[in-house]
Protein backbone atom coordinates (compact mmCIF):
# COMPACT_ATOMS: atom_id res chain seq x y z
CA UNK A 1 0.00 0.00 0.00
CA UNK A 2 0.99 3.56 -0.82
CA UNK A 3 1.17 5.98 2.06
CA UNK A 4 -1.51 8.43 3.11
CA UNK A 5 -1.41 12.35 3.20
CA UNK A 6 -3.48 14.29 5.51
CA UNK A 7 -3.48 18.22 5.61
CA UNK A 8 -0.38 19.80 4.90
CA UNK A 9 2.41 18.04 5.55
CA UNK A 10 5.95 18.86 5.42
CA UNK A 11 9.32 16.80 4.88
CA UNK A 12 6.79 13.83 3.56
CA UNK A 13 9.44 11.21 2.59
CA UNK A 14 8.48 9.97 -0.90
CA UNK A 15 8.45 6.61 -2.20
CA UNK A 16 9.89 6.32 -5.49
CA UNK A 17 7.27 4.28 -6.91
CA UNK A 18 8.43 3.70 -10.92
CA UNK A 19 12.39 4.53 -10.42
CA UNK A 20 12.89 4.10 -14.17
CA UNK A 21 10.72 7.00 -14.90
CA UNK A 22 11.64 9.07 -11.34
CA UNK A 23 7.90 9.45 -10.32
CA UNK A 24 7.52 9.47 -6.68
CA UNK A 25 3.84 8.58 -4.61
CA UNK A 26 3.07 10.19 -1.45
CA UNK A 27 -0.67 9.43 -1.56
CA UNK A 28 -2.62 6.60 -2.04
CA UNK A 29 -5.27 6.31 -4.80
CA UNK A 30 -7.65 4.12 -2.18
CA UNK A 31 -10.65 5.94 -2.58
CA UNK A 32 -11.58 7.03 -6.44
CA UNK A 33 -11.11 10.87 -6.83
CA UNK A 34 -9.12 11.53 -3.74
CA UNK A 35 -5.90 12.90 -5.25
CA UNK A 36 -3.29 15.41 -3.53
CA UNK A 37 -4.61 18.85 -3.85
CA UNK A 38 -1.09 20.05 -4.78
CA UNK A 39 2.78 18.92 -3.95
CA UNK A 40 4.13 22.72 -2.89
CA UNK A 41 8.32 22.24 -2.93
CA UNK A 42 10.43 18.60 -3.51
CA UNK A 43 13.32 18.86 -2.22
CA UNK A 44 16.54 16.58 -3.19
CA UNK A 45 18.69 15.82 -0.07
CA UNK A 46 17.79 19.04 1.59
CA UNK A 47 18.29 21.59 -1.36
CA UNK A 48 14.64 23.02 -2.56
CA UNK A 49 14.27 22.13 -6.40
CA UNK A 50 12.66 24.13 -8.70
CA UNK A 51 9.28 23.33 -9.96
CA UNK A 52 8.65 22.63 -13.63
CA UNK A 53 12.68 22.68 -14.16
CA UNK A 54 13.69 19.93 -11.58
CA UNK A 55 10.28 18.69 -11.06
CA UNK A 56 6.91 18.46 -12.69
CA UNK A 57 3.59 17.14 -10.53
CA UNK A 58 1.95 13.69 -11.25
CA UNK A 59 -1.35 13.65 -9.28
CA UNK A 60 -2.30 10.45 -11.50
CA UNK A 61 -3.22 7.11 -9.26
CA UNK A 62 -2.22 5.07 -8.40
CA UNK A 63 0.93 7.19 -7.47
CA UNK A 64 -0.08 10.66 -6.18
CA UNK A 65 2.89 12.76 -6.03
CA UNK A 66 5.14 13.73 -8.63
CA UNK A 67 8.28 13.21 -11.11
CA UNK A 68 12.49 14.04 -11.34
CA UNK A 69 12.99 15.84 -14.24
CA UNK A 70 16.90 14.80 -13.49
CA UNK A 71 18.44 12.31 -11.37
CA UNK A 72 18.59 12.19 -7.67
CA UNK A 73 21.60 13.01 -5.60
CA UNK A 74 20.02 11.54 -2.10
CA UNK A 75 16.93 11.77 -0.09
CA UNK A 76 13.90 12.39 -1.66
CA UNK A 77 11.29 14.60 0.45
CA UNK A 78 8.34 17.22 0.13
CA UNK A 79 5.66 19.51 0.86
CA UNK A 80 2.25 18.93 -0.01
CA UNK A 81 -1.72 19.50 0.74
CA UNK A 82 -3.66 15.64 0.95
CA UNK A 83 -7.04 15.42 -0.79
CA UNK A 84 -10.05 17.07 0.36
CA UNK A 85 -12.75 19.60 -0.96
CA UNK A 86 -12.01 23.61 -1.16
CA UNK A 87 -8.32 24.92 -1.74
CA UNK A 88 -5.09 23.69 -0.50
CA UNK A 89 -5.27 25.78 3.06
CA UNK A 90 -8.56 24.56 3.68
CA UNK A 91 -7.55 21.01 3.29
CA UNK A 92 -4.95 22.01 6.05
CA UNK A 93 -7.38 22.60 8.81
CA UNK A 94 -8.66 20.35 11.73
CA UNK A 95 -12.55 19.64 10.62
CA UNK A 96 -11.40 18.92 7.11
CA UNK A 97 -8.32 16.21 7.57
CA UNK A 98 -10.93 14.46 9.64
CA UNK A 99 -14.27 14.97 7.21
CA UNK A 100 -11.37 13.61 5.22
CA UNK A 101 -10.52 10.49 7.20
CA UNK A 102 -13.81 9.79 8.03
CA UNK A 103 -16.03 10.22 5.36
CA UNK A 104 -14.20 9.89 2.23
CA UNK A 105 -11.60 6.92 3.30
CA UNK A 106 -13.82 5.43 6.30
CA UNK A 107 -17.52 6.00 4.66
CA UNK A 108 -19.24 7.01 7.33
CA UNK A 109 -21.99 10.20 6.70
CA UNK A 110 -21.34 13.49 7.81
CA UNK A 111 -24.29 13.16 10.89
CA UNK A 112 -21.79 10.73 12.71
CA UNK A 113 -19.04 13.35 13.11
CA UNK A 114 -19.92 16.92 15.21
CA UNK A 115 -17.66 18.71 11.99
CA UNK A 116 -19.50 22.39 13.48
CA UNK A 117 -18.17 21.10 16.87
CA UNK A 118 -14.88 20.30 15.53
CA UNK A 119 -14.03 23.75 13.67
CA UNK A 120 -15.39 25.69 16.62
CA UNK A 121 -12.48 24.05 18.77
CA UNK A 122 -9.92 24.71 15.87
CA UNK A 123 -11.09 28.22 15.53
CA UNK A 124 -11.09 28.58 19.23
CA UNK A 125 -7.91 27.29 19.36
CA UNK A 126 -6.87 29.90 16.56
CA UNK A 127 -5.05 26.37 15.26
CA UNK A 128 -2.45 26.58 11.92
CA UNK A 129 -2.00 24.81 9.19
CA UNK A 130 -2.22 20.80 10.57
CA UNK A 131 -1.07 17.54 8.20
CA UNK A 132 -0.60 13.74 9.22
CA UNK A 133 1.33 11.63 6.92
CA UNK A 134 0.53 7.83 7.35
CA UNK A 135 3.50 5.31 5.98
CA UNK A 136 2.49 2.20 7.80
CA UNK A 137 -1.48 0.46 8.35
CA UNK A 138 -2.26 3.00 11.20
CA UNK A 139 -5.20 2.35 12.56
CA UNK A 140 -8.37 5.19 12.51
CA UNK A 141 -8.23 5.54 16.37
CA UNK A 142 -4.44 5.89 16.29
CA UNK A 143 -4.55 8.60 13.51
CA UNK A 144 -7.52 10.13 15.93
CA UNK A 145 -5.55 9.47 18.84
CA UNK A 146 -2.95 11.84 17.45
CA UNK A 147 -4.39 14.67 15.67
CA UNK A 148 -6.75 15.06 19.31
CA UNK A 149 -3.18 14.92 20.91
CA UNK A 150 -1.44 17.64 19.10
CA UNK A 151 -4.59 20.21 20.23
CA UNK A 152 -4.47 19.25 23.77
CA UNK A 153 -7.67 16.70 23.35
CA UNK A 154 -9.27 13.60 23.13
CA UNK A 155 -11.84 12.02 20.90
CA UNK A 156 -15.11 10.16 21.89
CA UNK A 157 -18.26 8.34 19.90
CA UNK A 158 -21.26 9.14 22.11
CA UNK A 159 -24.04 7.19 22.73
CA UNK A 160 -25.65 8.76 19.81
CA UNK A 161 -23.12 7.55 17.49
CA UNK A 162 -21.84 10.72 16.61
CA UNK A 163 -18.02 11.75 17.21
CA UNK A 164 -17.04 14.82 19.05
CA UNK A 165 -13.23 16.27 19.41
CA UNK A 166 -12.92 18.37 22.16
Amino acid sequence: PYPVTLGHCLGVPALSTEPTLLRFGIHDSAVSGSGLTAVTEVRDSGVLLTAGTQWADHNIAPTFGFRLLQSSAGRITCAAFGPGPGSGLDNGRLPRIVAYLLQTRRGWSSARIDLAGIDALSTSLGLPLMGRWCSQAETYAQVLDELADTIGGWWSIGTDGVLRMQ
